[in-house]
């Protein structure tokens, strides 16, 4: 049983014939389409105390999540319903992900403001590189505005991403 406040966003993804709901600092997933639920590797979170899920998506076999908590932003692939990888290890930034999004084995995550790309056929954990668009290495593949907008997500600004069969759309409003 999941207990939320209101506030906090819920996401689904469906791969490998299983439902997987992420919300909190949590993930759950069903084997008959929502009727009942279990926790990932219950009885321990997904992630840690003052981290919440901010995205999910999958890369064709895999679920992929990211969270935050306000100074750092973790990525995880879930292996298995008991076992997950760490995809992203504790980016120090204040700036969370708006959403994850996928086109074939690429990852995609929007915080708003930057674009950043991870290939999920490489040996996790992968390295993640905040240096300018173009530069080398650099995980940013478009930055149409500042890494992410002044004020508060949700009162502010909205910002998300959706995934199509040939394009990842990602957008940007503010209040």
């Amino acid at each position: 049983t999941a207990t939320l406040d209101g506030t906090q966003e819920v996401f689904f993804v469906g791969v490998a014939g299983k439902l997987w709901m992420g919300c909190g600092r949590d993930v759950w997933y069903s084997s008959d389409n929502g009727v009942t639920w279990t926790q990932h590797g219950a009885p321990a979170a997904l992630f840690g105390a003052g981290y919440e899920i901010n995205g999910m998506t999958d890369d064709g076999n895999y679920v992929w999540v990211t969270a935050s908590n306000g100074t750092t932003r973790s990525m995880t692939r879930i292996d298995s319903t008991t076992t997950s990888t760490t995809v992203v290890s504790d980016v120090t930034t204040a700036i969370r992900a708006t959403g994850l999004g996928r086109i074939e084995g690429t990852v995609y995550a929007w915080t708003g403001g930057h674009l950043y790309e991870y290939d999920s056929q490489l040996t996790m954990p992968l390295t993640h590189a905040s240096t300018p668009l173009n530069a080398t290495p650099s995980s940013i593949v478009h930055q149409p505005h500042a890494s992410t907008p002044a004020g508060t997500y949700g009162t502010d600004f909205f910002s998300g991403i959706a995934s199509t069969d040939t394009s990842v759309v990602y957008f940007l409003a503010s209040s």
